[in-house]
This record gives C-alpha cells, sequence and structure tokens, in this order.
C-alpha cells in the first residue's frame, strides 16, 4: 500500500466510490475544486492501482481541515481508515507544520467517531441539524487533534 496525491483522471472513481460510502458524497465539483485549490490536497490510498480510500484537506495557516475522508465499501474494517489517517497527520506534522487538525463528522456515524477518538481527536463543538439524509437531519460533531 502507499499513498499518493490524487490526479485529475481519479477524480470520477472518487466521485463513484464516494456515492457507494457516503450519506453525503462529494459532486464532481466538489472534488475538482479540491484537485485545483492550491490550499487544499487529495490523498489516496492505493494498492495494485487500486484506490482503496481517501482524504481530502484544506491547510490555512497552521491549522489543517479534513474536508471528505472514506473507505470504499470492499475495504472497510480493515484499517485502512486508521493507515491513511496516521499517514496524514505525519505529514501534517512534519512537512506542513500543522499544529491542530479539525473536521466534523455526523453524529449517527459511530465507526467514524470511534476512528478518531482512537487516533486522539476530541470533541470541541457541534452543529445542530447540519446534515440532511433524505428527510432526516443530523448534528455534526466538530472534532480536533494538537499535533
Amino acid at each position: 500500500m502507499n499513498v499518493r496525491p490524487a490526479k485529475l483522471t481519479d477524480i470520477p472513481i472518487l466521485c463513484a466510490y464516494d456515492q457507494e460510502v457516503n450519506l453525503t458524497p462529494w459532486s464532481k465539483n466538489d472534488y475538482m475544486q479540491s484537485h485545483t485549490n492550491a490550499n487544499h490536497n487529495i490523498y489516496l490510498l492505493v494498492h495494485n492501482n487500486l484506490i482503496l480510500s481517501c482524504v481530502v484537506w484544506s491547510k490555512v495557516m497552521d491549522e489543517a481541515e479534513i474536508l471528505q475522508f472514506w473507505v470504499t465499501k470492499n475495504q472497510q474494517r480493515q484499517g485502512r481508515a486508521t493507515f491513511l489517517m496516521k499517514y496524514l497527520v505525519q505529514q501534517l506534522t512534519t512537512k506542513f507544520g500543522i499544529k491542530n487538525i479539525f473536521l466534523e463528522v455526523r453524529s449517527n456515524n459511530t465507526a467514524a467517531l470511534n476512528l478518531y477518538q482512537r487516533l486522539g481527536f476530541i470533541k470541541v463543538g457541534l452543529r445542530t441539524n447540519y446534515y440532511k439524509v433524505d428527510s432526516w437531519y443530523y448534528d455534526a460533531i466538530i472534532m480536533a487533534k494538537s499535533l
């Protein structure tokens, strides 16, 4: 397994996987905007040229925000998320000089909440009724990790 930056040709594949695994997936335009934004990065966990996981993050001064994160359906619960997040934290610290990482997660996404807590993220805020999935609203839990 290795981690590499996303290429423009990856974007249709990212959209398809995101649509498959997320209740609130990004559009092609969302990925295109992040790909062309100098302050955004898209990292892919890849094995044998197959994308296993994706994380999109932005940098503002000495802080980073995780904007999108997913693992393909057939690779979930195999440590892929932990591997990519640990890689990201290491890169943010050593290569980018990041001091704090922020993210938000849907309140009913217990797998993600458990992962982030295991990796040292703590709850720092709440956005009530932030996500709309079908006709239901879910809170967004804001989490942070100091590096």
